[in-house]
């Protein structure tokens, strides 16, 4: 697990000496786990009316019947004992594996009976599956107990909690640290580099006097200054001699 959240941060341009993994720490998540099958009923076309044709009226109830969309769906699904959050993922673990339980005392106690439980999980699914709450069944449900690792990690002084699945290895946590950004020094040996490109030293000033110029054209106070600089050579020419001796030190400044 270590390995894996190394290389996922290294994959974030992470430096191996930037990245600080503390010792991971073993904790049990609570889940009921349970199988159930729903009736579920779909809105089917309106009974014809007898008369209006040929067949009589028990053999229309015999077409309705046979163009019925009800069905029955069933699947298994865990629910958290204390958070009451479901989680597709632990139930397909747990369809295949059930983790063995080291030591009791460390247990959390759910705070849902296995009752409310059966009563909070029909309420959902008749939700999502479209079905009434009489028309779905619950069986099999047990208690299973979760193993995680709560793996401390230090990226550039900044701490997070990263949860680790010690069944799959399914890593949680991840997605808030963001991509490395590069330092001033590594931008400026970037920049050195650039500039042994004769066409960098056209791309680089232009940049520059470009944004000088947006700076001059947006503040009304130095209209007078750009106007100078657009109509005098020998000011033109100052400020290119001052924005090279700019970069070449703020260049080396970092070197």
């Amino acid at each position: 697990m270590i390995t894996k959240i190394r290389q996922s941060l290294e994959e974030k341009q992470y430096k191996e000496t930037e990245i600080v993994v503390g010792k991971p720490e073993l904790h049990f998540e609570p889940y009921y786990f349970f199988h159930y099958d729903a009736l579920v009923e779909q809105t089917s076309a309106p009974l014809p009316k007898a008369g209006e044709g040929e067949e009589d009226e028990e053999e229309l109830e015999e077409e309705a019947l046979e163009d019925s969309d009800s069905g029955v769906e069933s699947g298994a699904t865990a629910l958290h004992a204390i958070k009451k959050e479901f989680n597709e993922g632990i139930a397909s673990l747990l369809e295949e594996f059930e983790p063995e339980v080291s030591n009791s005392k460390k247990l959390p106690k759910p705070v849902f009976s296995a009752e409310e439980i059966k009563k909070i999980a029909s309420i959902h699914l008749s939700s999502k599956l479209h079905a009434k709450r009489p028309d779905i069944e619950i069986s099999a449900l047990r208690l299973v107990y979760v193993p995680f690792y709560s793996i401390p990690v230090t990226v550039e002084s900044q701490e997070f909690a990263i949860e680790a699945n010690a069944v799959s290895g399914e890593l949680e946590g991840l997605d808030g640290i963001s991509e490395r950004g590069k330092t001033a020094r590594e931008l400026a040996h970037e920049t050195l580099g650039d500039l042994k490109s004769p066409r960098a030293w056209v791309t680089y000033p232009a940049g520059i006097i470009g944004t000088v110029w947006s700076a001059l054209y947006n503040n009304p106070s130095l209209h007078g200054l750009g106007h100078l600089i657009l109509t005098n050579r020998r000011a033109q020419i100052a400020l290119l001699v001052l924005i090279a001796a700019f970069v070449i030190l703020r260049l080396y400044r970092f070197i």
